[in-house]
């Protein structure tokens, strides 16, 4: 009996292991996934904010939008709220304006 009951623990024991430290490579991956994600956002974050022109900032802002998936609404074109050909022209119209000081 006894060897029958060696060999079940020992195949026990070497399942909890292997199952040790497969569950602690997997939160060891899971940590480099976030940590490098949050990691590039505050490396975003404190460009945006000790830039010292507007064209910086403005590039900068781009790059937090496009890491946050939050410039996907400038894709489109359509939107039941406003319409978005007046807008272009009136924006358009102000533009012209400005560059013709006659704002």
């Amino acid at each position: 009996w006894r060897v029958p009951i060696l060999l079940l623990i020992s195949a026990i024991l070497f399942v909890e292991v292997a199952c040790y430290f497969v569950l602690r490579w997997a939160v060891k991956a899971a940590e480099v996934l976030v940590t490098t994600r949050l990691f590039s956002r505050h490396r975003i974050e404190r460009r945006l904010l000790g830039a010292e022109s507007f064209e910086a900032w403005s590039g900068w802002a781009a790059q937090m939008d496009k890491h946050e998936n939050r410039d996907a609404w400038k894709a489109q074109f359509a939107c039941k709220d406003y319409h978005p050909a007046a807008l272009r022209a009136a924006v358009a119209k102000l533009r012209r304006a400005r560059e013709a000081e006659d704002a």
